[in-house]
């Protein structure tokens, strides 16, 4: 089973004429949800009140067939709340309600996480993001690195994927102290170049990859990078770099959910001991039907022609498991 640690929103998605509709997303919850369609088990690690917002969260969270018994509730408190502005060419900006969510609390309070802890230790494989890290208080997340440390011992894997948000951030010092905290405890590190550029201030691929390499352990067993930049994803693993190119669809509605469906997609791959080239295509494929609806998550009734359209690239939903690796 593997873990996915994050906070799960209520989603506000242009309906038109001046509407939107409601939705549960998130962008660790976006993977989870991904993953377990791909055939995975997962148990989502997070917070939540007990307001109607969050029975409605825990209503989506147990219909996509995730695990909840990681879910804390906090009486009196409310899940965060976003809202999706897309441009003409499906870009999306967002805003954000989530200052006092039942999440954040749960990633800044040690006794809450702690409980969450707990609930996790079960799960042999960790999936979370740059988003989660930005909640942790100092205390949480040295806990965090050593829970991660004896997961790594007992031979689990940890998935870590970058979504940098500036807005979640106070200061640059932090910023890259963190993130570089979670490279060095991930057996897998997925970032964007977008994400790369913004946090260490690199200005170019060339610069990244540099950058990249320079942050990698050498005592100790590195993790393989999975580097998506533009048309292209970049692989480095055991001191060697392969670069996969990317043919983009022009039907593009909503980019939301992109990145998170990729990296779903790509971790359930791996887990099925797919070679890196076709864990990189069959991510895409997912990605790529994502963003031609709206939303972060697929429609009930779209999931079936991207199962359908996965089995054709050699995976088979049905065999993903946790424990095997690319």
């Amino acid at each position: 089973m593997i873990a996915v640690l994050g906070e799960v929103m209520i989603e506000l998605a242009p309906a038109g004429a001046g509407l939107f509709r409601s939705g549960v997303a998130g962008d660790t919850y976006n993977t989870a949800v991904m993953l377990s369609q791909l055939g995975a088990q997962v148990c989502y690690a997070t917070a939540l009140g007990d307001d109607n917002f969050s029975t409605e969260i825990r209503s989506a969270m147990q219909q996509h067939g995730l695990t909840t018994s990681a879910v804390l509730t906090l009486k009196a408190q409310q899940p965060g709340l976003y809202c999706i502005s897309n441009s003409a060419d499906g870009e999306r900006s967002f805003s954000y309600w989530r200052q006092q969510s039942a999440a954040r609390q749960a990633f800044q309070s040690e006794v809450l996480f702690e409980q969450l802890l707990q609930a996790i230790s079960h799960c042999r494989d960790i999936y979370w993001s740059g988003i989660t890290l930005s909640l942790m208080s100092d205390g949480v997340l040295s806990r965090w690195l050593t829970f991660l440390d004896q997961l790594q011992n007992r031979g689990g894997k940890v998935y870590f994927d970058t979504n940098f948000r500036a807005a979640l951030w106070q200061s640059r010092h932090d910023k890259l102290l963190c993130y570089q905290a979670a490279l060095l405890h991930c057996d897998y590190f997925l970032p964007s170049l977008d994400d790369c550029l913004a946090i260490w201030g690199c200005d170019s691929l060339t610069q990244t990859l540099e950058q990249l390499q320079s942050l990698i352990p050498v005592s100790e067993p590195a993790p393989v990078i999975c580097l998506t930049a533009e048309q292209q994803v970049f692989w480095l693993e055991a001191g060697t770099v392969n670069q996969f190119s990317l043919t983009f669809s022009e039907q593009m509605l909503d980019a939301t959910g992109a990145g998170d469906a990729f990296s779903g997609a790509l971790i359930a791959a791996v887990q099925q001991g797919l070679t890196a080239e076709s864990a990189v295509q069959i991510a895409h494929s997912a990605a790529s039907l994502v963003v031609q609806h709206q939303g972060a998550i697929l429609p009930d009734a779209v999931w079936p022609e991207l199962k359908q359209q996965l089995q054709q690239q050699g995976f088979g939903p049905q065999q993903a498991q946790t424990g095997s690796s690319v």
